[in-house]
């Protein structure tokens, strides 16, 4: 029993729909791919705007962090613009998790996908009349087969999302003391 199914897989900057066909004994591996640029995006709460490719945001966020770093180093920059290249840097950090967020809640739903293929296929072999036992378990096994492996890509999946390391905020300069105050003179 094969389903056929769309997924919108984020390579690069741009999105392309791809009609996959899967069924119990390919479970996951047809159906999901995080590997090199591929992204596997699947939110439906989330905007299509607001959806940044991991790669995209790693890369805004590495260029940020490296604007923080030069900052940062600079003994002439003044702590307005630290703390704003913190902020920039920050903000961008945040897009890395959320697009790593929405590219594990597009994981998730593949593995949850196959694993419903594989238990659909196995209850459909089984309601055939005039099954026998060692057909059951013959459809019992591929269906463990089936989410065996998809629990096995859903984990590699898993793996491949390397977040970087968060920014951190640099040493402002302290602020100049004041002069002494000068000894007032008494008025006459």
């Amino acid at each position: 029993m094969k389903i056929q199914k769309s997924l919108a897989i984020v390579a690069g900057a741009s999105i392309v729909l791809a009609p996959v066909a899967f069924d119990a004994s390919q479970a996951l591996a047809a159906n999901h791919a995080v590997s090199g640029n591929l992204t596997v995006v699947a939110s439906p709460s989330a905007s299509p705007a607001a959806i940044v490719s991991l790669p995209e945001a790693i890369a805004a966020y590495t260029a940020a962090a490296a604007t923080l770093a030069t900052v940062s180093a600079d003994a002439t920059a003044t702590n307005q613009a630290k703390q704003q290249a913190f902020q920039n840097a920050k903000q961008a950090y945040m897009q890395v998790v959320r697009s790593a967020a929405i590219a594990r809640m597009g994981i998730d739903k593949t593995f949850r996908d196959a694993v419903s293929a594989a238990k659909q296929a196995y209850r459909l072999a089984v309601s055939i009349p005039g099954i026998n036992a060692d057909q059951k378990l013959a459809a019992k096994n591929a269906a463990d087969a089936a989410v065996a492996a998809a629990a096995t890509a859903h984990d590699a999946a898993y793996r491949a999302i390397v977040i970087p390391a968060p920014p951190v905020a640099p040493a402002l300069t302290p602020k100049a003391p004041k002069g002494p105050n000068p000894v007032k003179t008494p008025k006459n």
